[in-house]
């Protein structure tokens, strides 16, 4: 298990292979995921999420972006 509190989390490359789909089908479960890592950031910490660009993909990681926004969460770019 993971423990402590980190300066930085580095998400890259995965979330497609940790919740397969050629379908936003998983969006629930890929923002739960995301959201869990808050948990694991100092104060001034940051997740870094970095992933392809191929259209599909990016589209879902916009949706995630603006929901991610809606709650209130910080985001950078």
């Amino acid at each position: 298990p993971i423990q402590g509190k980190f300066d930085l989390i580095i998400i890259a490359h995965c979330l497609d292979e940790l919740f397969p789909s050629t379908k936003n089908e998983h969006f629930d479960k890929k923002t739960a995921f995301i959201k869990s890592l808050f948990h694991y950031l100092k104060e001034d910490g940051y997740l870094l999420l970095v992933d392809s660009s191929q259209v599909d993909i990016n589209r879902q990681i916009l949706s995630m972006r603006d929901y991610l926004v809606q709650e209130r969460i910080p985001v950078q770019a």
